[in-house]
């Protein structure tokens, strides 16, 4: 599995200035992660409830996105220009993929689940240092 499976989110940030959005989780107490996405252009997000447990997070290219995405949801949010104006399907996709757009799709074992339309995600685990005396970095 991947580092952040069975993760716990203990709070995310979206800064729609700069573009990004930041998970930061927690690992049976044992790591500290965060998740950031830069070069934001969409997303969505869904929960009812305030507690959230990542399964994974999937990354696929924009043309795996428009098989993906509920036709319903582009459909609906294209009166509001999103993730931009943009006449039709094929220049949507031109521009999701001049601009190096992933789709990453959040797998939920528990609360919040959704999507990120976004150049990177770059993942940075820390030991919990107050657990124990070691301190770790990797980055993905």
């Amino acid at each position: 599995m991947s580092k952040i499976h069975d993760n716990i989110i203990k709070s995310y940030f979206v800064d729609l200035e700069n573009h990004k959005i930041i998970f930061n989780t927690v690992y049976r107490d044992e790591e500290i992660t965060t998740i950031e996405f830069s070069n934001v252009m969409g997303y969505l997000f869904s929960s009812g409830i305030t507690v959230g447990i990542i399964f994974d997070i999937t990354e696929y290219s924009i043309d795996e996105y428009m098989k993906i995405i509920d036709a319903e949801v582009l459909n609906e949010k294209e009166n509001y220009d999103f993730p931009f104006k943009y006449n039709d399907e094929e220049e949507l996709i031109n521009k999701l993929n001049e601009e190096n757009q992933r789709y990453y799709m959040i797998e939920s074992s528990y609360g919040l689940y959704g999507w990120i339309l976004a150049e990177e995600m770059k993942i940075l685990v820390k030991s919990n240092t107050r657990q124990r005396g070691d301190s770790c970095i990797l980055t993905n």
